[in-house]
């Protein structure tokens, strides 16, 4: 049973998996209360890395940790998946040819 880590952003559709402090405590019991808007809680949650990562604050911080399984949103064949993962690759490619650097 994992204990140490916490995933918020689950309820706006940005799961993140970090270890367990203040912030990300108090993010997911603001998160299920229902008092935030999706942008309050995006406000809230950004610039949290920096905080952890650059300026060591672990407490304030947002600590990420590991993966984070993206909640399912529907069942596809294998071949669908693949193929949309060729598709937006694609895609990205040809917006990628107009950068200038």
């Amino acid at each position: 049973v994992d204990t140490d880590t916490i995933v918020t952003g689950i309820t706006i559709g940005g799961a993140v998996r970090g270890i367990k402090n203040k912030f990300a405590e108090d993010f997911v019991a603001l998160e299920y209360s229902g008092k935030a808007t999706k942008q309050e809680l995006l406000d809230r949650a950004t610039g949290t890395n920096k905080l952890a990562a650059v300026d060591g604050d672990v407490v304030n911080g947002m600590m990420q940790a590991g993966e984070t399984l993206t909640l399912l949103r529907k069942v596809e064949p294998v071949k669908t998946i693949i193929d949309d993962i060729v598709r937006e690759a694609r895609e990205t490619l040809a917006r990628a040819q107009s950068i200038t650097v």
